[in-house]
This record gives C-alpha cells, structure tokens and sequence, in this order.
C-alpha cells in the first residue's frame, strides 16, 4: 500500500513539472521577447515616454487636448504624431502650448505624465 501511495505521489511530481516546463518565454515585464515595455507617445515630432509616476495625477491647469492616439504598435516605435506603444486608440493627449517638456495621457482614473527622454 505504501509503495502505491509513494508512486503515485512520484508520478504526480513528474506530471507537475512537464507542465511547469512548457511556459512561453517572457521578459521580466510580462511581455513578449521583442516588444515594447514602455508606454510611449510621439507628439510634434518627438517621442514622449511614461516614467511611472501613476495613472491618476490631476491635469494641470491650463493644459488642453491636443489630440487623441490614432495608431498603437507594440513592436516598432512610433514614427508619426499621436502613434504609441503601450497605450489605446482613442485616449485622449494633452499639452501645454508653451511647455514641451511633457505631456499628459487620460487614463480612467486620471492622467500620466509623459516626458522626453533624456
């Protein structure tokens, strides 16, 4: 009875880790071997990138829309304005006119800070 129990444990064991063993590959982030991990936006030419500074900051005053995303492709960066990674069509950009240091993406329970990478 013992040597029953003792290869059914062994086989439940074996059967555990050949399951275990078929995970795809991913990155540390979750997503695919090359594609893009940052949120990212190209606005007047230039690339705008999240820094992770949350989901839910205020807009500042005197910000106005300046545009919605049109086209989202998670493996090539963007090449024309109002193109991303990371984002969803539809959501909504806004700018300062006389400040091009960021920009600020609506999310459903407030905006992200964008800015130009260093």
């Amino acid at each position: 009875m013992k040597t029953r129990w003792l290869l059914i444990i062994i086989l439940s064991i074996l059967a555990m880790s050949a399951c275990y063993g078929k995970r795809s590959p991913s990155t540390p982030t979750g997503y695919e071997p090359g594609e893009i991990d940052q949120p990212q936006i190209m606005y007047n030419d230039v690339i705008y990138y999240y820094k992770w500074t949350g989901f839910d900051e205020e807009l500042p005053e005197n910000h106005e829309k300046a545009g919605a995303v049109i086209g989202v492709d998670n493996i090539n960066y963007p090449e024309d304005n109002f193109y991303g990674a990371r984002v969803d069509l539809g959501q909504e950009v806004y700018s300062l006119d006389d400040n091009t240091d960021c920009i600020y993406v609506k999310y459903r329970n407030g905006y992200a800070r964008f800015v130009i990478a260093e």
